[in-house]
């Protein structure tokens, strides 16, 4: 395993593995910059360039710092890698929604609702929250 990002005493390092994947350690929500952990998923994407949930995460970091634009790219990208990432369709749908873009943010809501009812999603741990959330952000665009 080689490790290429780290936090110094933050307390989290981004590796990766001899398959390619990447393994994570520590958080980039607690306590962590978001600044350091732009820079870490940045360089992690250098690395691995079509590494979806990467894309997701820095995109909810940017988000986080207010660079919504950013964040709108890197969801774009996530489910350009992956079209069955459903977390990414619903953070592009709610990117979407705040832009004042009604229809394309009703079809991210309607693909991150499809993808949460097939089996590789219904056991994920935050299925039910996400597909609440998409249903709630479906009915505050009227549909």
């Amino acid at each position: 395993m080689q490790q290429f990002a780290s936090g110094g005493d933050s307390g989290y390092s981004i590796a990766v593995t001899t398959d390619g994947s990447f393994r994570v350690s520590g958080s980039f929500a607690r306590g962590q910059s978001l600044c350091d952990a732009i820079l870490s998923y940045r360089r992690a994407l250098e690395v691995q360039p079509y590494y979806a949930e990467a894309h997701n995460n820095l995109g909810q970091a940017y988000e986080a710092v207010g660079e919504l634009k950013r964040a709108e790219m890197e969801y774009r990208t996530a489910v350009e890698v992956d079209s069955s990432l459903a977390p990414a369709w619903y953070n592009l749908a709610i990117s979407r929604e705040r832009s004042g873009d009604r229809l394309q943010a009703l079809t991210a809501y309607d693909r991150a609702l499809e993808l949460l009812s097939m089996p590789d999603w219904l056991e994920h741990p935050e299925s039910t929250k996400f597909k609440q959330k998409a249903r709630m952000g479906k009915e505050r665009l009227g549909r």
